[in-house]
């Protein structure tokens, strides 16, 4: 992930969940031991209604996502960018039930 998604994944959890200060600490910790940070190279794709999302479609063209789960609307509304699908977090979960994920197409 990048850092910019890192903090953007933190913030939702202290907005939108009411997380602790520990939790918060343990997210920030389980994030950071996913992988490498990712720093995409030359400028993101000017392809989204909110142009603060432009780095998260950045960021998995260069990772070559096999999936991006969001519930960002101005993401969403694309339903993919290049070979990587957008799904709401209940639309992975479809996917996941189905046993599809093992496949190339799934979405």
């Amino acid at each position: 992930m990048s850092k910019a998604l890192n903090t953007e994944v933190l913030n939702f959890f202290v907005r939108k969940v009411k997380t602790t200060i520990d939790e918060k600490h343990r997210i920030a910790k389980f994030l950071d031991e996913l992988g490498p940070e990712i720093v995409p190279k030359g400028k993101p794709p000017v392809i989204c209604r909110d142009k603060n999302d432009n780095h998260v479609l950045h960021l998995i063209q260069t990772c070559s996502a096999r999936i991006l789960i969001s519930g960002d609307q101005d993401l969403l509304v694309l339903k993919k960018h290049e070979h990587t699908p957008i799904l709401t977090p209940r639309q992975f979960l479809e996917v996941l039930n189905s046993g599809k994920l093992d496949g190339e197409n799934f979405a």
